[in-house]
């Protein structure tokens, strides 16, 4: 519809393919851009399908481990917990939203101090034991730090081809330990639909109100 400015005869508005509008004073008339001509290229598709991987994940996440874990880490860097989680793991997923790169991606990150060198030892029957360095007493490491291992499941499927896919985040069950022992366990459960299983450890402190950047392990069930 057009509309006149009678004072000065101009016109404002869209008729069919075409937009009339005034700036500083003078009319001006530009086609309508055809949508056909703005189809996303490739590269944009295949950015929109991780960006649209990467939010799947963390509302998973959300759901299945915690609500609180990316929040807490986000709000020291004046970030929502979407976005620092994104920023971390982006890069982990290619263009087809699947994750590609499980050892570098962050299951969780915060201001307690990591576990530092972590080695996983495999007891039989899904079950583990770890065992770190232990370090002094600090604001960022206390002996009462809880152990607790996050688990990242990858299967094959049949999409014409095949291709790895995301199973989802959990925790582990039956976890043992805490920072001052130098020690813990865990169990995880085998899926003969997986094809990898990847644990992230971390200490969780004793309020349940911070936690640790996590440390990757690939498992053999």
């Amino acid at each position: 519809m057009k509309v006149k400015d009678s004072s000065r005869g101009l016109y404002s508005g869209k008729v069919g393919g075409w937009i009339y509008y005034v700036r500083d004073g003078r009319g001006y008339v530009r086609s309508l851009p055809d949508p056909k001509k703005y189809e996303p290229s490739e590269k944009q598709r295949a950015t929109n399908e991780r960006f649209r991987a990467v939010q799947g994940f963390y509302k998973f996440f959300r759901e299945k481990v915690s609500p609180d874990i990316w929040s807490v880490a986000a709000k020291t860097e004046g970030k929502m917990g979407s976005n620092l989680f994104f920023s971390r793991n982006c890069r982990c997923f290619d263009g087809r939203g699947t994750l590609v790169d499980a050892g570098a991606f962050q299951f969780s990150e915060g201001s307690l101090a990591p576990l530092t060198l972590p080695e996983v030892e495999p007891l039989g029957g899904g079950r583990f034991r770890v065992r770190w360095q232990p370090c002094e007493e600090m604001t960022t490491a206390a002996a009462t730090d809880r152990l607790r291992v996050g688990v990242v499941r990858i299967g094959l499927v049949d999409r014409g081809e095949q291709d790895w896919q995301l199973r989802g985040a959990y925790w582990a069950e039956e976890e043992r330990g805490a920072r001052g022992d130098g020690e813990g366990e865990f169990f995880v459960e085998k899926w003969d639909e997986v094809a990898e299983t990847h644990a992230y450890l971390l200490f969780e402190r004793a309020d349940g109100l911070a936690w640790s950047p996590s440390r990757h392990v690939a498992l053999e069930l």
